[in-house]
């Protein structure tokens, strides 16, 4: 297994694509470029949902939150569906 050391990483979004661009060297000092672009396509559909609105109320209105949970912990919450 080679051992790489990370000189710089970012990542930045265009058009919807998220594109991760990290640069490396291994153990001759070769520096290795590696980019990622990701995309993501998610469809949500609901059908016999219970009306929860509280009587008088009228009839519930859901949404769902569409939400990332990375490796490192970190949580992005990437849309809401409209209500």
């Amino acid at each position: 297994m080679l051992s790489n050391t990370v000189i710089q990483a970012k990542t930045e979004e265009h058009n919807g694509f998220q594109m991760t661009n990290i640069i490396l060297t291994d153990r001759k000092n070769t520096i290795i470029e590696v980019i990622r672009i990701m995309r993501y396509q998610v469809s949500l559909s609901a059908k016999g949902l219970k009306n929860i609105a509280k009587l008088g109320k009228g009839v519930s209105d859901p949404y769902a939150i569409v939400t990332l949970h990375s490796g490192d912990g970190t949580v992005e919450e990437l849309g809401r569906t409209e209500s």
